[in-house]
């Protein structure tokens, strides 16, 4: 029986940990550092260091963290056709840069660090942490089209997601460089989102709907309050199908990357479930001690995993999306790192905000230590 562990560590490459094992078998900055939590669940921290020194070797000279390591041209990748490697920045749609993976990077390297008692390079992540200085504006990043995890969506500005990742990179950025300035400013980037609350949800101005990402990363981040978890997670669960979908919602021609309509997968970052989002729902009832309503969602994804033989990335009513171009990752890293967090009982350890300027980090054993 292959497990959960060995299809995380099939993804393990020279350099890191890859997205998947087709179409997306390269190092995207999201999924790596994702996948990364996994791996430190389930005991495995030096390819988490190697993923990490991998990104923080490749910055551009102001700090950004590349978006993806490896293929040029995705689509010439998506067909099996060569195309030439290399370090990029810009999302595929155009050129603003990505802006969750410097947050990304910096909560995956405080967490490592504590797990191995290992330093990284302080000047490394000192540039880390300046490009998000030299992009906040009003205690907020303002991102352009297409630089979030939904990179097939047009909204611009202070989204949810993104200032999510934020928040919870500002109190990383506090321990790993002992600076507490930084969770002054990350409690302004909370008080802001929380005038985004409509009562069932986070919403932010780009978008009304309900979009799923943030609104679970609030509840394992501790931006939601407990009232407001339930209240969230209430409002996700009000669907048929085991993975929520990214949004609730149907985005339009101009709402979407219009090559998406011809290509029809408009719906990629719309109704379409993604198998890290059930992921992070289970661990977001085990952060609020449902550990009922956490076993029954898992039981029902790993009888997906097993039904179709490993897990995919995006589904339809259940079923892998296979549609007449694309076809949905196997093997999606992402997802596999976020189950393993919570499959294993680490989520209190890997997700709990445990702010400290005067610990040291902690070796493995007491970090995983119950």
């Amino acid at each position: 029986m292959v497990t959960l562990e060995d299809r995380l560590r099939k993804q393990y490459g020279e350099h890191g940990i890859y997205a998947g094992s087709s179409h997306f078998h390269d190092y995207w900055c999201r999924d790596s550092m994702f996948a990364a939590l996994g791996a430190l669940a389930i005991g495995d921290p030096e390819i988490v260091r190697t993923t990490l020194m991998y990104f923080l070797d490749n910055l551009r000279d102001d700090g950004h963290v590349a978006l993806r390591i490896g293929t040029k041209n995705q689509v010439l990748r998506y067909l099996g056709l060569p195309t030439s490697f290399g370090v990029h920045h810009s999302q595929d749609k155009g050129s603003n840069d990505a802006f969750d993976g410097n947050s990304l990077l910096l909560i995956v390297a405080e967490q490592y660090e504590r797990v191995s008692g290992d330093l990284l390079n302080r000047e490394h992540i000192r540039k880390v942490v300046a490009w998000l200085d030299a992009n906040d504006r009003g205690a907020l990043l303002h991102e352009g089209k297409y630089a979030s995890w939904d990179d097939s969506l047009k909204l611009t500005g202070a989204r949810f997601y993104t200032n999510v990742c934020y928040y919870r990179a500002l109190r990383a950025a506090a321990v790993l460089l002992n600076d507490p300035k930084y969770v002054e400013r990350a409690e302004r980037t909370k008080m802001i989102i929380q005038t985004w609350w409509n009562g069932r949800y986070f919403a932010d101005g780009a978008n009304s709907a309900c979009m799923v990402a943030g609104n679970l990363l609030a509840i394992l981040w501790g931006v939601a309050s407990t009232e407001q978890a339930g209240k969230i997670l209430d409002h996700i669960a009000d669907r048929q199908t085991i993975s929520p979908p990214a949004g609730f919602w149907n985005p339009t021609w101009k709402d979407v990357f219009i090559p998406f309509f011809l290509i029809h997968i408009n719906d990629y970052h719309g109704k379409l479930e993604w198998s890290w989002l059930a992921a992070a729902e289970i661990a977001a009832y085990r952060i609020i001690g449902n550990e009922s309503e956490a076993a029954r969602r898992t039981a029902a994804l790993l009888g997906q995993i097993e039904r179709y033989g490993t897990l995919h990335e995006v589904y339809q009513d259940d079923k892998p999306v296979r549609r007449l171009v694309y076809r949905s990752e196997k093997d999606f890293s992402w997802g596999l790192g976020l189950l393993l967090v919570s499959h294993e009982g680490a989520i209190h350890r890997l997700f709990e905000d445990r702010l400290d300027l005067e610990s040291p980090p902690k070796n493995m054993s007491s970090f995983l230590s119950t």
